[in-house]
């Protein structure tokens, strides 16, 4: 059996092509035949790819899988779907409702709102053998689309939490985050509006009215440039409390930067509004990390009992959870155990072996 994995697009750092990059790495390990095909993707893993036209030379083959990877509306792909005659699982990593970037990009609007749309007609074609999704959250999206339950599992992403181990921090940055006795708190995800990067800001202005302006926000993150209005709302908010002098945002940053900020944060603030899984999650807690979330989709379990987790958005609460775990060490070190806990499950290893599992089914 062959097996070819396709997804829309194929990017350095992007959770999804890790998640498909990494799949076909420890699948080619187990000695499978393994081939990906992307229509976007950047020119470093461009070698990696097979042709469009092999790859439904492939599936014209009814021996073979073909893995899906869905986050987005792709023509191309359902095109190739289509075409395939031989078995289909579905990996399912969510798509972000339309109406966040409803009033600031008509562009992305269409895309997500032809995306879920797509996700309709790809599970009603009947085609699919098989459906995963990240998170029992995703899952859940797949069975109210009318995906049998019996017909689908969960398989969090593959990660590279690994790449951390033999990663030296950035001395100029570490020097400088260590050189004030700074709060630093850190969210890392892209500067887009389902991100919650409002309630970030509007939460760093509680915590300044209650304990001061002895803080910093750290934002990891790239800017689409298709949604200069969020930012611009952004801008204002952060205007609009006096925050520009508190508010770091970190743009395009390397494996050494990014380690070094998870090790010189405090607390890792997590308010986003849509997360089909959450890979920042397992990367806070990999380095020790405490967290304090908003319990959004599927935040809540891919935290486990690692980090404070709230039912509502309450900005003073999420300020004084701030202040709590950066006084309270015995609470901190509890955290903080659990989150080495939770980070078990989503071992290489084990999402190999549910994986192959489901190969065989």
């Amino acid at each position: 059996m062959k097996i070819t994995i396709i997804t829309p697009s194929l990017e350095p750092h992007d959770a999804i092509s890790i998640d498909v990059l990494e799949q076909r790495k420890h699948l080619l390990g187990v000695k499978y035949q393994v081939e990906i095909f992307s229509e976007f993707c950047h020119d470093s893993i461009r070698p990696l790819l097979a042709t469009k036209e092999h790859v439904i030379q492939c599936l014209l083959e009814p021996d073979n899988l073909l893995i899906y990877h869905h986050s987005i509306y792709w023509e191309l792909g359902e095109k190739i779907f289509q075409l395939a005659l031989c078995s289909i699982i579905m990996k399912f990593h969510n798509i972000s409702p339309s109406f966040f970037f409803e009033e600031f990009d008509p562009l992305i609007f269409r895309v997500t709102q032809q995306g879920r749309k797509q996700t309709a007609r790809l599970i009603n074609s009947g085609k699919f053998k098989w459906f995963v999704g990240d998170s029992q959250y995703n899952v859940d999206e797949l069975i109210h689309c009318g995906v049998n339950k019996k017909q689908c599992s969960v398989i969090p992403p593959f990660n590279l939490l690994q790449d951390f181990e033999n990663t030296t921090p950035a001395t100029k940055i570490e020097k400088t985050l260590k050189e004030f006795d700074y709060v630093n708190l850190l969210f890392v995800g892209r500067i887009v509006p389902n991100k919650g990067h409002l309630h970030l800001i509007r939460t760093l202005n509680s915590y300044v009215n209650f304990y001061g302006t002895n803080v910093r926000l750290h934002l990891v993150g790239e800017i689409n440039p298709r949604l200069g209005k969020y930012y611009q709302l952004l801008e204002n908010e952060i205007n609009k409390y006096k925050l520009g002098e508190l508010i770091i945002i970190h743009q395009k940053v390397d494996l050494k930067t990014l380690h070094t900020l998870y090790q010189s944060a405090d607390v890792f603030l997590l308010l986003s509004e849509h997360e089909g899984f959450c890979v920042p999650i397992l990367e806070a807690q990999y380095h020790h990390l405490p967290i304090i979330a908003w319990d959004q989709c599927a935040v809540g379990e891919t935290l486990g009992k690692g980090g404070l987790l709230f039912q509502d958005c309450d900005y003073d609460a999420f300020a004084v959870a701030i202040h709590r775990l950066t006084s309270d060490k015995e609470l901190k070190h509890h955290l903080i155990q659990n989150g080495i806990k939770n980070l078990k499950q989503y071992h290489k290893s084990i999402i190999l072996k549910k994986t192959l599992t489901t190969l065989d089914i």
